[in-house]
């Protein structure tokens, strides 16, 4: 039993002195952790609890929902509820706020049985974990970096004071403070970058400057941000001014805060100097100029195109429009999360930094030195093994080059998951090799692919020896979700009428619907989700080989196909040509984070009569053609894939014909919409199997056209579909 005197000594010895920021994991029933939760509201000045049920007196409330909303503020404490799984997204993004000397409270479920309710980590219908390896690799991470923890059984507390030396205790105090003597204190680096921003923008010679500012989080990115914009914009109004005026702008004018936090008194004398001789009110206190902000989506539109544009939390942002931005605009200042998530998860790393960085006016820097906690901060250690963004993560992928030359030795196997909990570094190569290959991996997705029962992990690797013993060295890795089968059976039909839309399963839904065949909602499909090879063993065939043991083992487990659905692009499609995989579906939404638009594509490995290939080629020469007349930009993304395919017209075979009745009979009679039966509609109507007034098919044509363009009204939809219902309902 908790020594309630014992906890209230620990907490006021981390009101003393320096201490880094650490965890607290509770395991107990609400009622019993209560008592602990109110010292600890009592003991900070300012709690922040991240929870959609949970509501404590005194502390600010941040919805799971809305955690991106946040991002750049702070607070002393922080208590996030995991009773009923975790959203790792969240955790990872508001333990950035917390301070030094701060404490993150995690509430971890107390009961035997597992029950993840968090409505983004529903887990895929029919399949419902008994267990979590995530929380077992949660805890043994915080336990490895001084977190401390309590449940029924255990109470460990342990003390993170940090004896530091003079100097550090005097900057951990100046970022703690951030403003001392009406002065903004920036570190070397930070005031090294602030000044050479400046001058690069000032330089008359440069027609265009892109500067982007990186680092890990809490190293003062947006605080930085904040003083460069106030300093710039204090020179805009002189009369040799070049530069238009300092506009900024972010996902959400909330992520603002740090940012905004910048006003006038933080500035140097000498840029208040400069203000007050433009104005002549030297020594008057002049109110702060307000440096505007735009919408993200309307900057290009609203602001002068001659402004200098700063763009916080960039990573949160679709890489498209970043692009797009920076094109725009004379000069761009821009903060990113090296290792963060946010957003388009790391699709500004792996898209949008390279990009920029061969673009001569693009300066890159980056900040390493902590402002918000200390150095070698526990917290953030823990969460960086975790999500295998460590520093040194890279030291597993090591790579000698005669074992590449004899990658004939490779093993390939699936990965017990048990394993990954007693096995740090096996954990580690994993999601590491995860993380660096794949721009859209969330910390969900790790939650999610150690906990779905439907979840299967292979890898290739070597076995290397060590001094002591053997150990595995990870060279590529495979996700695989098991999908269909019996269990979608009474929902089948539903499914392929677009009636009915549940968790996972993305392949035999997708397909169902396509072909509006319920049959195909019962087969059994092995769909890889993630696949990723170390860099030093790409293009030797070893991604191959991953999927042929993929593919073996599917066929062991009686499963019927293969499949992938993945952002098309020219450079990716042939690699899953050459492992005979055929193109089965196209989508209709271009990606905001990639700028590409996912396909399906299969492996029959049995025969599946409602797949057959003339069908399915002819299925995507209808959605093609709407594509054409709907979507110019997603018919030119597409471009290539189709000069690659068979264009000769099969509407004559005799599956083909019975597909295109079939659909048409289903829309006459109600039993599916028109937004999933358009594109058969517009193909029938073109190309004259559907006997039909010249009138009233311009009419029609016009509609279903006007349908699907961007930006058109609910109600304009509604009356779309009634009127091109009214229409075939009288020649179908």
């Amino acid at each position: 039993m908790l020594d309630i005197q014992v906890f209230t000594d620990w907490l006021a010895a981390k009101g003393t002195g320096l201490h880094h920021r650490q965890f607290l994991l509770l395991s107990l029933p609400v009622e019993e952790a209560s008592p602990i939760l109110r010292l600890i509201t009592a003991h900070y000045k300012h709690t922040s609890i991240l929870s959609n049920t949970l509501s404590i007196p005194d502390t600010h409330d941040i919805p799971i929902s809305r955690y991106q909303d946040y991002l750049g503020q702070q607070t002393d404490s922080l208590i996030v509820d995991a009773r009923n799984g975790f959203h790792l997204n969240a955790l990872y993004a508001c333990v950035g706020m917390v301070r030094i000397n701060g404490l993150i409270v995690v509430l971890m479920p107390f009961k035997e049985v597992y029950e993840p309710l968090l409505g983004s980590l529903k887990f895929s219908y029919g399949y419902t974990p008994k267990k979590s390896y995530f929380n077992e690799i949660f805890i043994r991470q915080v336990k490895q970096y001084s977190g401390a923890y309590i449940n029924d059984k255990t109470i460990y507390l342990p003390s993170t004071f940090v004896s530091a030396a003079p100097m550090q205790t005097r900057e951990a105090k100046t970022s703690k403070l951030r403003i001392t003597n009406s002065e903004l204190v920036l570190s070397n680096e930070q005031a090294s970058m602030e000044s050479d921003v400046r001058l690069r923008i000032a330089d008359s010679a440069a027609s265009n400057t892109i500067s982007v500012i990186l680092g890990p989080r809490g190293r003062g990115k947006s605080t930085l941000l904040g003083y460069i914009a106030q300093t710039l914009s204090a020179t805009s109004t002189m009369p040799d001014a070049k530069n238009g005026p300092s506009v900024v702008t972010a996902l959400n004018i909330s992520q603002l805060n740090a940012f905004n936090s910048v006003s006038l008194q933080g500035l140097t004398k000498a840029a208040r100097n400069i203000r007050a001789n433009i104005q002549g009110e030297i020594g008057r206190t002049e109110k702060n100029k307000e440096i505007k902000f735009y919408a993200i989506d309307e900057i290009i539109s609203l602001a002068p195109v001659n402004a200098i544009v700063f763009i916080d939390e960039v990573a949160s942002i679709a890489p498209q429009l970043i692009k797009k931005i920076v094109n725009h605009f004379s000069h761009c200042i821009l903060t990113g999360t090296t290792n963060g998530y946010e957003g388009s998860g790391k699709g500004f790393i792996h898209r949008v930094l390279p990009y920029l960085q061969n673009k001569s006016s693009t300066q890159v820097y980056t900040l390493s030195k902590p402002f918000r906690w200390l150095e070698n901060d526990p917290v953030e250690a823990s969460l960086d093994e975790i999500l295998g963004t460590a520093q040194d993560s890279t030291t597993f992928h090591c790579v000698n080059t005669r074992d590449v030359e004899a990658h004939q030795n490779i093993r390939y196997k699936l990965i017990d998951k048990a394993s990954l909990v007693v096995d740090e570094n096996l954990y580690m190569q994993v999601f590491s090799l995860l993380s660096d290959a794949h721009y859209q991996t969330t910390p969900n997705d790790i939650v999610r692919t150690l906990d779905a029962d439907d979840c299967k992990i292979a890898i290739a690797y070597r076995a290397q020896a060590s001094k002591d013993s053997l150990y595995t060295s990870v060279i590529a890795v495979a996700i695989l979700f098991e999908e269909g089968g019996e269990l979608l059976a009474p929902l089948a039909n539903d499914i392929s009428l677009g009636k009915r839309r549940i968790q996972g399963h993305l392949t035999p839904q997708a397909l169902a619907l396509y072909l509006v065949a319920p049959q195909l909602c019962i087969q059994r499909y092995l769909r890889v989700n993630r696949i990723a090879v170390e860099s030093a063993y790409k293009r030797i065939g070893i991604g191959s080989k991953l999927l042929d043991f993929c593919e073996k083992h599917a066929i062991a487990q009686g499963i019927n196909c293969m499949s992938v659905s993945y952002g098309y692009t020219p450079s990716l499609y042939p690699f899953w040509v050459r492992n005979n995989y055929v193109l089965a579906k196209l989508g209709h939404r271009i990606d905001t984070a990639s700028g590409t638009a996912s396909i399906v594509m299969l492996k029959m490995l049995s025969n599946i009569q409602d797949l057959d290939a003339k069908l399915v080629q002819f299925r995507l020469h209808i959605e093609y053609q709407y594509i054409l007349s709907t979507n110019k930009s997603l018919a030119i993304l597409y471009h290539n894939l189709f000069d690659s395919l068979d264009a000769n017209r099969i509407s004559d075979d005799t599956q083909c014909q019975h597909f295109v009745k079939h659909s048409l009979t289903h829309y006459v009679n109600n039993y599916v919409s028109l937004s999933k039966m358009a594109p058969v509609l517009l193909w029938s109507i073109e190309n004259g199997e559907i006997n039909i007034e010249e009138k009233a098919k311009k009419v029609a044509l016009a509609l279903l056209l006007r349908f699907h363009q961007k930006g058109i009204h609910k109600s304009e939809k509604d009356e779309i579909e009634k009127n091109v219902f009214s229409l075939m309902e009288h020649v179908l």
